[in-house]
């Protein structure tokens, strides 16, 4: 048994509009990718079988869950206390 993603909360508002972004034929890929990693994750889907769907490197997978959750102002406050904070990219 691999490695279960991050455990992610989300209100049906930002799943739609994660599932949006994920569906959008005019959103850049990368972001579109990020979405369904979210997704996934808050699923409760492992990181291995999160990067074989999405088609991401493992590594990429276990990275990409904060930084998308800080992103957005109304996600700090479900940010697991188990993960560590990413280093500030300014």
């Amino acid at each position: 048994m691999g490695k279960t993603a991050v455990a992610i909360d989300l209100t049906a508002i930002d799943r739609r509009e994660l599932e949006s972004l994920a569906s959008r034929r005019r959103t850049a890929q990368g972001l579109a990718q990020r979405a369904r990693i979210v997704l996934l994750a808050a699923q409760g889907a492992e990181n291995k079988d999160i990067s074989l769907r999405v088609g991401a490197a493992p590594n990429t997978v276990e990275q990409m869950a904060p930084p998308i959750c800080r992103a957005s102002p109304r996600w700090p406050s479900r940010r697991a206390s188990s993960r560590r904070a990413a280093p500030d990219r300014r």
